[in-house]
């Protein structure tokens, strides 16, 4: 198990898709560049500009869990989540500090999208299988 967990981040920081919206297709390749800056407390912090995609499979009768979490300084940063041909599951525009789940509960070929703008701070994907 924590070996599929660990090859889906990967998967998840490897994998560079096109396409962003709803499942349409771009020229441009999706690229993420990052910046680490110094804080005000001495520490460090990332700041990210552009596109990272990441995508999984949902087998018929598997529930698939996404536990997102964001911690955000500044800027913005977009999500999306969605299945090729159908309407995004989690689509969400400006994303605060926050920590919550999205489920994929139908059988497909799913994308995590995350577009920064001057994003500074953090995210994860947490995805996990379980059986419906």
């Amino acid at each position: 198990m924590k070996d599929t967990i660990i090859i889906i981040i990967l998967t998840f920081i490897a994998v560079v898709l096109t396409g962003c919206s709803s499942g349409e297709k771009h020229d441009k390749q999706p690229s993420m560049d990052c910046e680490v800056i110094t804080a005000d407390d001495g520490g460090t912090v990332l700041r990210k500009n552009g596109e990272e995609h990441s995508s999984f499979t949902v087998l018929e009768g598997e529930v698939v869990e996404i536990a997102v979490s964001v911690q955000r300084v500044s800027g913005v940063l977009d999500i999306t989540i969605f299945s090729d041909g159908k309407a995004a599951i989690y689509e969400g525009n400006d994303v605060p500090t926050s920590s919550f789940t999205v489920y994929a509960k139908e059988k497909g070929e799913y994308t995590i999208c995350v577009k920064a703008e001057d994003f500074e701070g953090d995210y994860s994907f947490d995805i996990s299988k379980k059986s419906a």
